[in-house]
């Protein structure tokens, strides 16, 4: 059960203001399948708590390129965040409340549902939280490459 992961600094708990719109929905779905990728009980054993995935899609819903960056952001936290139970957040500088996270996602979808808008990989989280599925092997390297490669390229050093 024990292991890691490796993510990018730049695009954990907080989010580039210049990541472009294709980079950006490649990182909303590479968020998902890395918590996906290991069970409830890793992510709280080994690392504490998986919410500071909540917490990057908060700050995409709140400082994505654009409304389809936003929405896709917030409508993958608002599923999480129904699994997820702690009640703070852990950012980079600050802790969020859970209140908070839901009322910016609730805005964000402007009325849409999670489920309207991503059914499969509701369900995919759902059955996660209940494990009642085989997990996968995380995000595809490419995207994390790309990401990776992408945010290299923007913010040298």
């Amino acid at each position: 059960m024990h292991g890691d992961f490796s993510w990018p600094e730049p695009i954990t708990a907080q989010w580039p203001l210049d990541l472009p719109r294709n980079a950006s929905q490649n990182e909303i779905i590479a968020l998902g399948e890395l918590l996906l990728s290991r069970s409830r009980e890793w992510w709280y054993s080994e690392i504490s708590t998986p919410t500071w995935i909540v917490a990057t899609l908060y700050e995409a819903a709140k400082n994505g390129v654009n409304n389809s960056v936003k929405t896709h952001a917030a409508a993958t936290g608002a599923i999480i965040l129904e699994v997820v139970a702690d009640d703070r957040i852990s950012g980079v500088e600050k802790w969020y409340s859970r209140s908070e996270i839901v009322e910016r996602m609730t805005f964000v979808l402007g009325g849409n549902t999670p489920d309207s808008m991503l059914p499969d990989f509701c369900a995919r989280v759902r059955a996660w939280h209940a494990n009642q599925t085989k997990l996968n092997a995380g995000p595809p390297k490419s995207i994390v490459n790309s990401i990776r490669n992408l945010i290299h390229f923007q913010h040298p050093g």
